[in-house]
Formats: structure tokens, C-alpha cells, sequence
């Protein structure tokens, strides 16, 4: 828990940094994608398209599945999991696009994690 809180701020900050962010919106919409990838078969090679009323389904699935698990709610999913994941990804492949291997930014960020200073910089989870 505390190396995922320490990942997450550090995340954020470079998110900031890089004027970059993500919008409920789109976290939305990438769990839609999940959600409705949970239900093509393995033969399949054309992605599954869900009416609304089959995702809001596979939704209250999840979310019921979720909470027997973990006790979290739906948003709390987003917020904790989905949406930190979807931050890494993206700024991942933003320094890619700008000539960073995805090893090296992958690399220089579990770096930063394991500093000290990097480290105590980021303690203070009371601004959140």
C-alpha cells in the first residue's frame, strides 16, 4: 500500500510536469473497453460491441464482484486502479513518442521510487 500511494503521488506529479491528464471521461471509456473485451471468446478475432443495456449489466456484474472481493465500490476502482495504471501508460508512452525507450522511462521511474530523497519528498500524503 504505502510503494502504491509513493507510485501514484510521484505520478501525479509527473503528470503535472508534463501538463498532461486524463479525464473521467476517458478512464470511463477504457473500462467500457474492458468490460465489453471481458466478453469475446477466444476464437474471436473481432472486438465485442455492448448495448448500453448489456455494459450497464456487465457493470452491475463487476461492481457486485468487486465489493464480494474487495469491498470497494465501482469509483473507488477508477479512482485507485484504473486510473493510476491509465496515468503510467499514458505517460509512458508520451516519453516514447518523444524518443525515451519504454524500458528506460520504466526504468529511470522505479529508479526514482527507490530514492531516498525521491522518497521523503513525497511522504507527506496530508495535501491529498
Amino acid at each position: 500500500v504505502y510503494e502504491q500511494l509513493l507510485r501514484e503521488r510521484l505520478l501525479r506529479v509527473r503528470a503535472e510536469q508534463d501538463a498532461f491528464s486524463l479525464s473521467s471521461e476517458v478512464v470511463n471509456a477504457q473500462m467500457d473497453a474492458l468490460l465489453a473485451r471481458s466478453e469475446e471468446s477466444a476464437s474471436s478475432t473481432e472486438p465485442v460491441v455492448l448495448t448500453p443495456e448489456q455494459l450497464a449489466q456487465k457493470r452491475q456484474e463487476f461492481t457486485a464482484e468487486l465489493d464480494r472481493l474487495t469491498g470497494w465500490t465501482y469509483q473507488e476502482y477508477l479512482d485507485w486502479v484504473l486510473h493510476p495504471a491509465l496515468l503510467e501508460e499514458g505517460l509512458a508512452r508520451r516519453a516514447e513518442i518523444a524518443g525515451q525507450s519504454l524500458d528506460l522511462w520504466k526504468t529511470s521511474f522505479d529508479e526514482a521510487l527507490a530514492n531516498p530523497k525521491v522518497v521523503r519528498k513525497y511522504l507527506d500524503f496530508s495535501q491529498e
